[in-house]
């Protein structure tokens, strides 16, 4: 009888174990979650220039994808220094779907 009272503690106890451990996975999925939808905020909005129209000012540009370099229909607005390199670049697109 006092084995089996041992043997209900023990399991009682590693099931209370099992369970904070599920609750720190749960926890760090929904942490991993989040990290993902930042990188994916980022990579909607981080664009490399290829090709500035204006040496310098107010310039609009053809912007790739600055992440996995896939090529985006998409026309960039923003500042331009000396030689066409861009200062800021801000997605056409991407501003029009916040304002929408």
């Amino acid at each position: 009888m006092e084995s089996n009272k041992e043997d209900t503690s023990v399991i009682e106890h590693l099931f209370g174990e099992l369970y904070s451990d599920y609750q720190n996975l749960v926890l760090a999925k929904e942490s991993l979650e989040l990290s993902v939808k930042a990188l994916k905020k980022v990579k909607q909005t981080a664009y490399i220039t290829t090709g500035a129209v204006t040496v310098t000012g107010l310039g609009l540009w053809f912007c790739g994808d600055a992440i996995d370099n896939q090529v985006m229909k998409d026309i960039g607005i923003g500042l331009t220094f000396g030689g066409g390199i861009p200062l800021l670049s801000i997605s056409v697109t991407d501003l029009i779907s916040r304002f929408r």
